[in-house]
């Protein structure tokens, strides 16, 4: 097989990756989950809690916000923020949310 042909069969093959890089697949699967209703988010009830008081509807909603302003945010608990890096680590989307000043 050439080289060309190796990476014309690799770019078709949708198999997670393309030279180490996440296919658009990949990452359309991943964000996914920012649109799902908290109901259906496998997260902490102290979290679900706290999005449902804030009247936050789902995860992209809720990271938007920035992690200053939700720090800053009354009810918004050390073990909401573990709650919310372990869901976000463990759908490869943790760059999304903001560590910068507003």
């Amino acid at each position: 097989m050439s080289v060309i042909n190796f990476k014309k069969n690799q770019l078709n093959s949708f198999d997670g990756t393309i030279f180490g890089l996440k296919t658009l697949k990949t990452t359309l699967m991943s964000t996914a989950i920012l649109h799902e209703p908290i109901d259906k988010l496998p997260i902490s009830e102290e979290l679900r809690d706290f999005m449902i008081t804030n009247h936050y509807m789902n995860l992209g909603e809720l990271i938007k916000e920035g992690t200053p302003k939700l720090q800053r945010t009354k009810g918004f608990t050390i073990l909401c923020f573990e709650s919310l890096l372990d869901i976000l680590d463990q759908n490869d989307i943790m760059h999304l949310l903001s560590e910068g000043d507003e």
